[in-house]
Parts: structure tokens; sequence; C-alpha cells
């Protein structure tokens, strides 16, 4: 096949499927904003110098773990329901005569492209919701690398993750099944005790936290 050819696939079905992709994106975009934005305060040097800085910037480092562990749980979810919806269409091309490699290497594209565009406007943004918050404050703030590494390093694991599960998914499925999955109604959810346990316990932390912080100087 020519160059280009499950580049331009993976294209076409973005633009195609711009009512599933864009909300998609646009949250990949929002999650990395959040996380750019949280991680470059928790170790800003002009955010430690101002009065009661420290001790932000120790709530914020614990942001930072939060609002990881929230990206990767929502994108995955977002995507799944992304990908149950394009199964009869990907199923379609397998009966066509598109072997399951050929739909995983345009998907692998159509991931690629996600990540490549959600991160660059993300980070752009996050940097320019930062300038903002420089004109608000009237302290300095300065692009720094370690913010943007942590972010890209963090986005592209979870977009790998997202990768891997989806790849999964397609070649579990025969094409019968995929052009049926619209049919299929959604799963109620199942109780996982351990998240429940887990977000408990940080509830509580951040509340005993408030109550006792009275003045942070």
């Amino acid at each position: 096949m020519k160059k280009g050819f499950y580049i331009r696939l993976a294209g076409e079905g973005i633009s195609k499927n711009r009512k599933l992709y864009f909300p998609y994106i646009l949250t990949c975009i929002c999650m990395i904003m959040m996380y750019y934005i949280v991680s470059f305060l928790s170790i800003s040097k002009e955010l430690a110098s101002i009065r009661g800085g420290e001790m932000l910037q120790g709530l914020l480092s614990m942001g930072v773990f939060v609002v990881a562990v929230f990206a990767l749980i929502f994108l995955y979810y977002t995507n799944s329901f992304l990908i149950r919806k394009r199964k009869k269409e990907l199923g379609l091309y397998n009966i066509l005569g598109m072997g399951k490699r050929n739909l995983v290497r345009i998907l692998l594209w159509e991931n690629i492209l996600t990540a490549v565009i959600s991160l660059v406007i993300g980070i752009v943004f996050g940097i320019l919701s930062i300038k903002l918050l420089d004109g608000a404050t009237g302290f300095g703030v300065h692009i720094e690398m370690k913010p943007i590494l942590m972010t890209v390093g963090l986005f592209l694991a979870i977009f790998l993750l997202i990768m891997i599960r989806m790849l999964v998914s397609v070649y579990k499925l025969r094409p019968i099944e995929m052009l049926r999955s619209e049919n299929v109604g959604e799963k109620p959810p199942k109780a996982n005790w351990l998240f429940a346990f887990a977000g408990a316990v940080i509830l509580a932390g951040a509340y005993y936290l408030a109550v006792k912080i009275i003045d942070p100087t």
C-alpha cells in the first residue's frame, strides 16, 4: 500500500466520526491542561515564595496524583465508549476484506494523531493559562521543562494503555459481533470497593486538612 495510506484513513476516520472524536479530544485537552497547571504550580519557586505558598504546594503535590488517576480512569472509559460506537464501522471494514492487522494500524494512527493534537493544544493552553495567572497575581512566571515532561510522560503512558486495551478488544471480537455492537446495551457498572475505600480516605484527608489549617504562614 502507498506510504501514508493508513495515516490518511485515520484522519478520515477522525473527521467522519467527529461527533464522537471531537468531544473525546476536547476531554483529553482539558485533562492535559489541568494536569500541567497543577504540576507547574506544585513545583513553582515563585508560588513557594509567597505567603502560605509552601503549604499550598504541599496540597498541590497531592493534587498532581489525584488528577493523574482521574485522567486515567476518565479517558479510559471515554475511549471505551468511543470504540464501542465504532465497532460496527470496523466490522464492516473487516467483512469487506480488511484484516484485523489493517484495522489495528488505522486505530494506532488515530490514537497517535489524537495524542499529538491533544498534547500540543493542551500544553499550549496550559502555558497560556499560567501566563494569565502571572498577570493576575503580579509575580513572575516562566516556562519550565519539568512539568511539560511530566505531562507528556503521563499522558503518553495513558494513551499507550488505551491503545493496548483497544487492540485487545478488536482482536477478541468477531466481525459479526462488531456489526451488532450498537445493539448491545450498556452493562451496569460493577461496584469496586477498593476505589470506594480510596475515595473515602482521600475525601476524609481533604476535610481534615481543610479544618486543621487555620493560618498557612
